[in-house]
């Protein structure tokens, strides 16, 4: 059944009418469709609807219209870190489901981003997208759900592949695609078979060690684009190493059917880039806190050497007993829970007496050294502070303490329902000086309106510390941003600073920087450094341990900058901008 109207108009007030679920009327759904995609190529749909909750700049914009009106919605995103690579990414979604053409949609990320996807997607874009744990059958998460965000680590295994290669997806989104690169790769193999109709893939480096890693990503989005393998190499790899490129500008103009790559030079007449300036704030503890530190560190020690003899079964406990050691470093209140918590849950009499005695030890403490360090850092600032804590007890006594000198205080916490959290933000941003957040805010919430951000306790991961920061020193943010890192002197917490982050410029990069160059490491980096701790010998012995861990990261380092600079010199004096096009 042909539907002929001569004006388009027509077509849409007919449309509008009708319950699609009657089939008779696919064909004329077909038809508006079509018209959407031609009639209105400078114009989305999308923007109505997320214009309010989400400043947006002319280069996203350019993207989306470029990848709907050119690429039909199967291309790579590959602007310089920084540029909003995932809100391009959620203006498309966004889109298409507004114009009907796509249901099921699959995000692919790596873990450590996998919730912070959910919240962009829901906080920006209002879209409810589910983040899959677990792909058991026994969740039934594939079969009641059609907007899914799964790791690519859990996604390309064993059953969880089969089933998500089992269903037809509108649209697959990849961040991190160059973890594809390599087409001998369990994920690359996963994602081949993988059946969508649309296909985003996110990268800053697209290229990273040769060319052939360039042509297995983008034969995976459009296969016959750079020929055969063969083909590819005699057209366009000039040396064994497949590290220089032949006939670049003819490379570079295929490769514009494909990728979008805007660079910071091109946005600066809109965007600014503010700097960085980091204050480390080292607090002397005092002698009932020295003691408290000795005594808990030397119990946790102790039964991380038992737990180790457990093998496997004692994975648990090892996890519990970190948890312990970093509550250590955050505050009494924070040990105090954690504590009572241990004791209820012990096997043993001697346990409880040993857990008991430290107990006693922390309520002795009547003001810990570090509140009373902030307080007399942010006496006099006039300016609204964004301060993170890991853990709620912590997060309570700071809110208590700031309410008891004149502070106004809103608290943002994971238990919170999204309501509960949206009118934290809102106080947060209109009448409070002070939002004291858990890990909770550091995904998906911009909050560009500060430009102060404290960290009470160190998280042991950089990736933590850098999405804490990048909550406000991000895209739109005007002013210069101050960052805090208060720790206690001859803590763990210190030596990680002092060794490991400062050593390492750690707070001069950004989320992009550090997945390029630590990568898989990232999920592993506290668990090494907790094990380092519990097995030096002396504080000599845990120098030497944490700077090989700062070396190691120096020579990735190292690395990664050849991987920009390689990635650069491939698609230099050539643009690949959504401008081009358009």
């Amino acid at each position: 059944m042909k539907f002929i109207y001569s004006d388009p108009k027509e077509i849409f007030e007919e449309y509008a009418k009708k319950n699609w679920d009657d089939p008779i009327w696919q064909n004329l759904r077909l038809e508006v469709c079509q018209l959407q995609l031609e009639e209105q190529d400078d114009y989305l749909l999308a923007i109505d609807q997320i214009k309010d909750r989400i400043q947006l700049f002319p280069h996203q914009i350019k993207t989306a219209l470029k990848v709907k009106n050119n690429m039909n919605c199967r291309a790579i995103l590959a602007d310089e870190v920084g540029l909003g690579k995932t809100i391009e990414a959620g203006i498309i979604i966004k889109e298409y489901l507004c114009r009907n053409l796509v249901k099921k949609i699959l995000v692919l990320t790596p873990a450590s981003l996998t919730f912070q996807w959910k919240e962009e997607l829901i906080h920006k874009f209002s879209e409810e997208f589910v983040v899959a744990n677990s792909l058991d059958p026994k969740y039934k998460t594939l079969d009641f759900h059609d907007k899914l965000i799964v790791s690519l680590d859990l996604a390309k295994r064993g059953l969880n592949s089969e089933r998500l290669k089992d269903i037809k997806w509108d649209l697959l989104v990849i961040d991190e695609a160059h973890r594809l690169k390599s087409r001998s790769s369990l994920a690359h193999k996963f994602v081949r078979d993988i059946d969508t109709k649309y296909f985003l893939m996110l990268t800053a480096t697209p290229i990273q060690n040769d060319l052939l890693e360039l042509y297995n990503l983008i034969n995976l989005l459009k296969p016959t684009l750079l020929g055969t393998l063969k083909e590819f190499k005699n057209n366009f790899v000039s040396d064994k190493n497949a590290r220089n490129v032949k006939d670049r500008k003819v490379l570079q103009q295929i490769l514009a059917q494909a990728i979008i790559r805007t660079n910071k030079n091109e946005v600066k007449a809109y965007l600014k880039f503010t700097d960085r300036f980091v204050n480390s704030i080292r607090i002397k503890s005092s002698k009932i806190e020295k003691e408290l530190y000795r005594d808990l560190t030397q119990y946790v020690r102790k039964k991380y050497f038992e737990a180790l003899k457990e093998g496997e079964g004692g994975q648990t406990t090892i996890f519990s007993l970190m948890t312990l050691q970093r509550q250590l470093t955050s505050s009494s209140a924070a040990v105090i829970k954690a504590l009572q918590n241990k004791i209820k849950s012990s096997a043993t009499s001697s346990d409880i007496l040993e857990l008991s005695y430290i107990l006693n030890k922390t309520l002795e403490i009547q003001l810990d050294s570090k509140i009373s360090a902030l307080l007399d850092i942010i006496r006099d600032f006039k300016s609204k502070i964004l301060i993170f804590t890991t853990f709620i007890e912590t997060q309570k006594m700071i809110a208590r303490k700031l309410d008891e000198h004149g502070f106004s205080v809103s608290m943002f916490h994971g238990q919170m329902s999204y309501q509960e959290k949206e009118a934290a933000i809102n106080s947060f941003r209109e009448d409070r000086q002070v939002l004291i957040c858990t890990e909770a805010g550091s995904e998906g919430r911009n909050l560009q309106f500060c430009n102060i951000v404290m960290n009470y306790d160190m998280p042991w991961n950089p990736m933590r510390v850098e999405q804490r920061i990048g909550r406000i020193h991000r895209i739109g943010q005007e002013k210069d941003v101050f960052i805090y890192n208060f720790v206690t002197k001859d803590t763990i917490e210190d030596y990680i600073l002092k060794i490991l982050y400062e050593k390492i410029r750690m707070f001069q990069m950004t989320i992009g920087d550090l997945e390029l160059i630590l990568g898989d490491d990232l999920i592993n980096y506290e668990q090494r450094i907790f094990e380092n701790y519990m097995n030096s010998a002396n504080l000599k012995d845990l120098k030497n341990r944490l700077g090989i861990l700062g070396d190691d990261f120096f020579k990735k380092r190292s690395i990664a900058e050849d991987i920009i600079e390689f990635d650069h010199r491939v698609f230099k004096n050539f643009d690949l901008s959504p401008l081009s096009k358009v």
